[in-house]
């Protein structure tokens, strides 16, 4: 296979990947067995790792996911007081008592992993011409590399009137298209598996 048609595949595939839609998948997930308060009607969501504008754009989207879904959630930037440096555990559990909300939600999203993959790639052999017209051979394969990114995070649930874990989990998104985009499909993901073990409405 020619140079020009091994790069035409080749972009081909990586514009076939990038086309597709951010998803988040949970990658594990644990949940306390005994726990049997119900649903949480409010909470307070705390994004930590990466930038700025990362934290606040997962804690929007997440926020916006919980009360579309019924729950009193606020971000976090808009209960803690404005600190250069993570604020202390005491601080940070008095802001969220005065909040009066029945949750925590604490999120770590983690660096960015970034790797190949391999895929298979067809190559078709250039048509022959014969007594019946141009007719196209067997096609055979061979494999190129794509990078790719995955963006995870680590997300704890607790009961802010018990302190008592109620589920921890890691969500994964193969390709994010953006972080906007990632923060979306992440939001969407934790909250179905969080209403699927009842800890939402």
């Amino acid at each position: 296979m020619g140079a020009k048609t091994a790069m035409s595949a080749l972009l081909a595939v990586m514009g076939l990947l990038t086309a597709c839609a951010t998803t988040s998948t949970v990658h594990s997930q644990w949940q306390d067995p005994a726990y049997q308060g119900g649903p949480i009607k409010s909470a307070v969501v705390l994004a930590l790792g990466a930038s700025v504008t990362e934290q606040r754009i997962f804690e929007d989207s997440v926020v916006a996911q919980l009360n579309a879904l019924g729950v009193r959630a606020t971000t976090a930037y808009s209960v803690l007081p404005p600190s250069p440096a993570p604020l202390a555990e005491a601080d940070l559990e008095n802001a969220v008592r005065k909040a009066g909300v029945q949750g925590f939600m604490l999120i770590k999203l983690l660096p960015p992993q970034t790797g190949y993959q391999s895929v298979s790639q067809p190559v078709f052999p250039p048509p022959v011409f014969g007594w019946y017209g141009a007719y196209q051979g067997f096609y055979s394969s061979e494999q190129i590399l794509l990078p790719y990114t995955i963006a995870a995070s680590q997300t704890t649930l607790w009961d802010t009137r018990t302190r008592r874990l109620l589920w921890s989990g890691n969500l994964q998104s193969f390709n994010p298209a953006s972080v906007t985009a990632t923060a979306s499909a992440y939001a969407a993901t934790l909250s179905k598996t969080l209403q699927q073990g009842g800890l939402l409405p």
